[in-house]
């Protein structure tokens, strides 16, 4: 097949595959994953853009639930802005396909919502996708979000640097909510309940396994340094797991031989006298103040309240695999995940403490930290799990 055809197929096979219908650029503005971050874009987006990422989109959850964000098979590396071509050129590399494809990729700043068009490197320049490109300077390292104009689909970039791929991001024993468990070890082993699958080698984010028999099985992974949490999407392409750290159980021990009755030692030892020991007295134990009996009444003070901490603003934070924004205004906070809303209602402070209590009667604590800026805010639970969110605006 003639390359240039390849890249075209490639593209549309990948990134063009569900249908919602035409998104305005006013639905886009309303959507939290894109609005708050197009004056950012509009600022930074043309020198932010070059760089190598992984490509994820939302797939099937691995025993059931809500759809993840996981890897596909793409890796896309978008060079410097090329003033001949008037465009960045992109290789896209498709985990099994024959060669990567050449594209060509432009930004769009003259419209409400900046867009990234994506052109076939031939004579024509054939527009292959058109998407809605923001990128989020709340997450670490730069993220570009990416919403299709013609069917809504949502993907999402994330570079390739230490942040999201510090050396050794894949080692260790991760297991999955319905049981499946990796352990990928600093030799080179990968091993699942305790078999050694064979030995795996690690490109970009691609996890390749191959068995005694030559066969390969491969993963595209994603880890979030937030709460340590590994993605895996399973060779299908299909499905997706999210991961966690866990201690494998070791093997017990066999317990230690026991010698015959015939070797053990049958004679003993004579008996040795011990001298008696002199009598002795002690010293006077010194006495102390006299320990109180009962509490008297409390003195009659009162402790000022601490001054309340504001956290008025919008705030976004990676749970998970998931995006979460909140907006907390004159006592009332709405929540959206992903872009849908999720959770409303009221809250109070007193001093660091934040009581809320959302429009279906549940009520909850947090503790509040904020940084010295006010840029951080840092949310601890009555079981000490904490979540750091960024504000936005």
């Amino acid at each position: 097949m003639n390359r240039k055809i390849f890249a075209v197929l490639l593209v549309l096979v990948l990134w063009a595959s569900c249908s919602y219908g035409a998104i305005t650029p006013e639905q886009a503005l309303s959507d939290p994953r894109v609005g708050p971050f197009v004056g950012f874009t509009r600022e930074n987006g043309a020198d932010l853009l070059p760089g190598r990422y992984i490509h994820t989109k939302e797939l099937e959850q691995r025993g059931g639930g809500q759809k993840i964000l996981a890897a596909t098979s793409l890796v896309v590396e978008i060079a410097d802005y090329g003033n001949e071509e008037n465009a960045y050129t992109a290789v896209i590399d498709a985990y099994g396909q024959e060669r990567p494809a050449e594209v060509y990729m432009a930004l769009d700043f003259s419209g409400q919502v900046p867009i990234l068009r994506t052109f076939a490197d031939d004579d024509d320049y054939e527009t292959l996708a058109e998407d809605y490109a923001v990128v989020n300077a709340a997450a670490p390292q730069n993220v570009w979000c990416l919403g299709s104009t013609n069917t809504g689909e949502v993907r999402f970039m994330y570079p390739m640097n230490g942040t999201f791929f510090p050396e050794g991001w894949y080692e260790g024993s991760w297991k999955c909510k319905d049981g499946t468990n990796y352990t990928f070890s600093s030799d080179g082993k990968a091993i699942s309940d305790g078999q050694t699958l064979g030995d795996y080698t690690v490109s970009d984010n691609r996890i390749i396994i191959t068995g005694r028999d030559g066969t390969k099985q491969v993963f595209f992974a994603a880890w979030n340094p937030t709460n340590d949490v590994l993605v895996l999407t399973f060779p299908d392409e299909e499905t997706a797991g999210v991961f966690t750290r866990y201690t494998p159980e070791e093997p017990a021990r066999p317990s230690r031989p026991r010698f015959p009755s015939s070797q053990r030692r049958t004679t003993k030892p004579a008996p040795q006298t011990m001298p008696s020991t002199p009598p002795v007295t002690l010293p006077p134990k010194p006495q102390g103040p006299n320990m109180p009996q009962e509490f008297p009444e409390m003195p009659a003070v009162s402790l000022p309240e601490p001054p309340a901490v504001n956290i008025d603003g919008v705030w976004g934070a990676y749970v998970g695999s998931k995006q979460r924004i909140a907006q907390y205004k004159d006592g009332q906070y709405f929540v959206w995940v992903d872009g849908k809303p999720s959770e409303m209602g009221t809250f109070e402070i007193h001093g660091h403490t934040l009581t809320a209590k959302s429009s279906k009667d549940e009520t909850f604590t947090a503790e509040v930290e904020l940084s010295e800026d006010g840029k951080i805010m840092t949310l601890t639970l009555p079981d000490k799990t904490s979540t750091e969110y960024q504000k936005l605006q």
